[in-house]
């Protein structure tokens, strides 16, 4: 998974994956990563327009994401 996040970060393509927050929800995100540090994933979320920070601990499950650069389809 470091892999996909890393490589995520460098090309610019979106990743998908499967995040658990602190309060226990399961989304799925569609996330271009900007930044990928320790603890943390900083990346702009399709899913809510907007920049966030994803705990690496609470990422289940990454891929890249299919087809072109943008939201989910």
């Amino acid at each position: 998974m470091d892999w996909v996040l890393t490589h995520g970060s460098a090309s610019g393509f979106p990743i998908d994956m499967i995040y658990l927050d602190e309060q226990g929800n399961c989304t799925q995100r569609r996330v271009r990563i900007c930044s990928v540090e320790k603890d943390y994933i900083l990346g702009f979320c399709y899913e809510r327009r907007a920049f966030r920070r994803f705990k690496r601990s609470g990422i289940l499950a990454a891929m890249k994401g299919e087809g072109h650069r943008g939201p989910r389809q």
